[in-house]
């Protein structure tokens, strides 16, 4: 609702809040909205790194859209390195999180 302006003033801070909140409590919409707002910046410090985590776990939890996310946050990063610290970012996510398959 903050990130679109449901019903109030558009608020990506808040909003990143609540995604994250509801990103770690496994829900997916809230994995890949949280990963898009990672890779646009709103609301977050902007990161292709935590955009490409958030979104590959919402993709293996069955977010349909997500991997338009994380391939284009993959496809963004600068350097090997980076690709390396996304993909140890994204299996950070998994163990701590996990699928919910």
């Amino acid at each position: 609702m903050y990130h679109r302006g449901f019903g109030m003033a558009v608020d990506d801070r808040k909003a990143s809040y609540w995604l994250r909140k509801a990103a770690e409590h496994g829900q997916p919409e809230g994995q890949m909205m949280l990963g898009s707002l990672y890779f646009y910046g709103q609301g977050v410090t902007q990161s292709y790194i935590q955009a490409f985590a958030w979104c590959d776990l919402a993709q293996d939890n069955g977010n349909a859209d997500a991997s338009m996310c994380r391939d284009s946050a993959l496809q963004s990063l600068a350097s090997k390195g980076d690709v390396k610290a996304a993909f140890d970012a994204s299996s950070k996510l998994h163990h701590r999180l996990g699928p919910r398959r």
